[in-house]
């Protein structure tokens, strides 16, 4: 998106904010905020019933919320395009390093 003026026609847009809801920081708030496709919260129960399963996805988020949400749709049957763009230009990030696990039974 290269600016407020351009239009963006979309179908579907799962919002992915993790823990408390943040305002969501883009211009993009407000052209998605009365779309009827438009999903707040893809976690809570059921909400994702209602994409259609060839419907086109645009996921706006890169943690473990959208990781999440591709494997609930893929599992719902979902073949359509699944999008997503990071909020703050980032690639997915690991939660930790692990090191070697340790084996409970030798310890």
């Amino acid at each position: 998106m290269d600016g407020p003026s351009q239009s963006h026609p979309l179908r579907r847009v799962v919002l992915c904010n993790s823990h408390a809801r943040p305002p969501f920081p883009w211009t993009l708030d407000a052209v998605t905020r009365d779309l009827p496709g438009r999903i707040d919260h893809p976690c809570a129960e059921g909400v994702l019933d209602a994409v259609p399963g060839t419907g086109d996805v645009l996921i706006v988020g890169t943690g473990l919320t959208m990781a999440d949400t591709v494997l609930q749709l893929l599992d719902q049957g979902h073949s359509g395009h699944i999008v997503a763009v990071s909020r703050r230009g980032l690639l997915p990030q690991g939660n930790c390093a692990y090191g070697e696990v340790p084996d409970p039974a030798t310890e």
